[in-house]
C-alpha cells in the first residue's frame, strides 16, 4: 500500500461508497459519478492503483460497480466515475439481501470471544463451502451471469466461480474482523484469499476444498497453506 494511504480509513470511504451506490444513476452505457473530494485523497498514479484495486478486489460490498476510473482536481483525487452493473434499485436490494445472508453465515463467529481466529477462519470457510456450488454449468455454456464473479452471487445465490468464492470469504471474513486480501494467478485462470492468522498470511481456497469443486466432500487441503 502507497504511505499515502497507510492512515487511510478505508471503512469510512466503504460505507459512503455505499450508500452513495444506492442513490446515483447509473447503467452500463451512462456513466455514473460519485464525489469523493471530500477524503482528501492524493492524487498520484501509485494511489490511483491502490484505489482501484482496493474498489475491486478489497471490498466485495461495492460490487454495483463496474468499468472505473478516477478522477482529480489540483492535488487530490475528487471523483469515481463507472458504469454500472446494476440500477441503484437493484443494488440497494440485493446489498440488504447479501448483509441479512452474510449475518446468518456469520452467526456464533462474530464477536465471539472463545475462539481463536483461525478457528473463527476454519468455521467461515466450511460453512461457505457447504452453502453454495460451483456453477459448472454456467461456466461451460459461456453463461455465466455478473453475479457469478461477486460476494452477493455467493452469498445469496448460492453459486458462482472462485472469483464470486473469493469476495464472498474476504467479506465474511470482514465481519469478524480478520484481515483477507483477494489473491489471482492469470497462469491458473484462478482467485483465492491471503488470510493473516497472527499478522502471518496464509493461502486459503475455499473454491477447491468445496465438495461441489474438485472432491466429493468438504477438504481442508487449501486451508491455511503457507
Amino acid at each position: 500500500m502507497p504511505i499515502d494511504l497507510r492512515n487511510f480509513n478505508f471503512d469510512e470511504f466503504n460505507d459512503y461508497l455505499v450508500e452513495q451506490l444506492k442513490v446515483v444513476d447509473g447503467t452500463d452505457s451512462t456513466l455514473a459519478t460519485i464525489d469523493i473530494s471530500k477524503f482528501n485523497i492524493p492524487k498520484s498514479d501509485a494511489v490511483k492503483t491502490a484505489l482501484q484495486e482496493h474498489i475491486w478486489y478489497n471490498s466485495p460490498e461495492l460490487f454495483r460497480i463496474g468499468s472505473l476510473g478516477i478522477g482529480s482536481s489540483g492535488n487530490i483525487f475528487t471523483s469515481i466515475y463507472f458504469y454500472s452493473y446494476y440500477t441503484k434499485e437493484e443494488y440497494a436490494e440485493m446489498h440488504t439481501q447479501m448483509i441479512r445472508e452474510a449475518e446468518k453465515l456469520v452467526t456464533g463467529v462474530k464477536g465471539n470471544s472463545m475462539l481463536t481466529d483461525v478457528e473463527k477462519a476454519l468455521i467461515l470457510h466450511d460453512r461457505l463451502a457447504l452453502h453454495c456450488s460451483y456453477d459448472y454449468e454456467n461456466l461451460q455454456n459461456g453463461s455465466l451471469p455478473r453475479s457469478a464473479r461477486n460476494a452477493y452471487g455467493i452469498i445469496v445465490l448460492k453459486t458462482g466461480v472462485c472469483m464470486g468464492y473469493a469476495l464472498a470469504y474476504d467479506y465474511l471474513l470482514e465481519q469478524v474482523g480478520i484481515k483477507t486480501l483477494y489473491c489471482s494467478s492469470d497462469a491458473l485462470n484462478h482467485a483465492w484469499n491471503i488470510v493473516y492468522i497472527d499478522n502471518t498470511p496464509y493461502h486459503v481456497d475455499v473454491t477447491w476444498d468445496d465438495p461441489s469443486s474438485e472432491n466429493s466432500v468438504l477438504q481442508h487441503t487449501y486451508f491455511n497453506v503457507t
